[in-house]
């Protein structure tokens, strides 16, 4: 199964986009863990850096790092 018909498939059936749960699962690292920005955006199946910062700040509305510093997530 292609990348987009697997997207496709899981907001058919959850209702919710891929990106969306993976956005919400790197805000859940940066609040809960100490690892880095950069493992995060690995973990959570991003292809890039730039592209995980985009995503993340459309969602939220600030960047990862002023999240977990708004938050008191672990440094």
């Amino acid at each position: 199964m292609s990348k987009s018909r697997f997207s496709a498939f899981f907001r058919n059936q959850t209702g919710m986009s891929l990106n969306k749960v993976r956005i919400e699962q790197s805000a859940r690292l940066l609040i809960e863990t100490d690892m880095t920005v950069e493992s995060i955006e690995f973990d959570c199946g991003f292809a890039s850096l730039p592209i995980f910062y985009k995503c993340f700040k459309k969602y939220y509305g600030v960047s990862p790092a002023r999240l977990r510093q708004k938050t008191g997530g672990r440094k």
